[in-house]
């Protein structure tokens, strides 16, 4: 017996053993790659391209109840075009993002879409979400300490 036939038939017996213990514990959300950046724009006009896959994009985020989601810029929410924007199914405590551009990884989910069916998509299990500073900052650097 190979030692990887070895490895094999213990791997199954502990898995038999752990099932006929009772022991349940959920498995791990596992992502096989990085996040794909793309852009918001990208997502949007070919959302099957898109589906079910991890994506990093950027885009102008506005934060309210069952109105949480990502837009193109800040002028397609102030005048609520929201197939331009896709909702954002984020956990709570991320309202300081609010109203701000911000980079997003999570989930494209093409076949949902938010709240009364008004976006073109949704970003899900979302894992990072950060704001994203404007060239200004990206000039200037990083603040300086004050002595």
């Amino acid at each position: 017996m190979t030692p990887q036939n070895v490895r094999s038939a213990l791997s199954l017996c502990v898995g038999v053993l752990a099932i006929s213990c009772g022991v349940q514990q959920p498995l791990p959300v596992v992502q096989a790659s990085d996040p794909k950046s793309i852009s918001l724009v990208q997502l949007v006009a070919n959302p099957a391209e898109w589906h079910g896959k991890l994506v990093r994009v950027i885009g102008f985020c506005h934060l309210e109840f069952e109105g949480d989601a990502l837009y193109f810029h800040r002028d397609d929410f102030e005048q609520a075009i929201s197939k331009n924007a896709v909702w954002l199914d984020v956990p709570e405590g991320r309202q300081a993002l609010s109203d701000q551009y911000v980079l997003v990884e999570g989930v494209f989910d093409a076949e949902s879409h938010g709240h009364l069916g008004a976006f073109s998509g949704v970003l899900k299990d979302v894992r990072r979400m950060e704001r994203w500073p404007s060239r200004r900052e990206f000039q200037e650097g990083p603040p300086r300490p004050r002595r």
